[in-house]
């Protein structure tokens, strides 16, 4: 069994590797339909999966800035949660 620390820096690179390789697979997305237009509307599916793909680059950012912010700290929400919300004194 892995202790508290090492487990909280495992959901943290596994955190970390989810939303990289989501970018990766949108961005294969896009290389493959972005030209494409909807049938709905005329407009391009390209755009709506850019803004999908900022959004998953925005998540991996926050998501290696908590990681690096738990390793300075030397704890995460899921160790001490009382230390997030104000109850532990």
């Amino acid at each position: 069994m892995l202790p508290a620390r090492a487990l909280s820096t495992v959901i943290d690179l596994i955190r970390i590797a989810f939303f990289g390789y989501a970018i990766k697979l949108v961005w294969q997305f896009i290389q493959i339909i972005g030209d494409e237009r909807m049938t709905t509307i005329k407009f391009q599916k390209g755009f709506v999966y850019y803004a999908v793909l900022l959004g998953f680059v925005l998540m991996f950012a926050r998501s290696i800035q908590i990681a690096v912010e738990n390793w300075r700290r030397g704890y995460s929400i899921l160790e001490r949660p009382g230390a997030f919300d104000g109850t532990e004194g």
